[in-house]
């Protein structure tokens, strides 16, 4: 006699069969979990270092999994932004003068995070140099 039970709904529901007849397989895990919690950190002001641009390295790291499990995969993207590696917790980016809005969607290898975002603004404050008249 089949026996079934609706745990979609149960946040972290755990599963565990013990019948030994009619070749129902033992197990014992997790049905659904949390999904992770992205964290893009916070708003950067950056000064240009480069013509119209500047480059920041951004901090995923304090995304977390409210089950425990550990970040497996980080996306970052932001328009007009070039990163070395978008996949990593701490990337690094060059980023146009003016405001961008980075994303981030982290997944713990099953579930992925909700988009978490921050805004780095580069703005170009500093007077360039003029040469000594002689």
């Amino acid at each position: 006699m089949p026996i079934s039970q609706d745990l979609s709904a149960t946040p972290n529901a755990r599963l565990k069969i013990r019948a030994l007849k009619n070749g129902i397989v033992m197990t014992e895990g997790t049905i659904n979990g949390a999904p992770p919690i992205a964290n893009a950190g916070g708003a950067r002001t950056l000064e240009c270092s480069a013509p119209r641009s500047a480059v920041a390295t951004l901090d995923g790291s304090l995304s977390v999994d409210p089950d425990g499990d550990k970040i497996s995969f980080y996306t970052w993207s932001a328009p007009g932004a070039t990163f070395v590696d978008a996949t990593v917790a701490q990337p690094t980016g060059t980023f146009p003068l003016g405001s961008t809005t980075v994303s981030l969607v982290v997944n713990d290898g099953v579930l992925s995070s909700g988009t978490a975002t921050a805004t780095i603004t580069v703005r170009d404050t500093t007077p360039p140099c003029r040469p000594a008249r002689m």
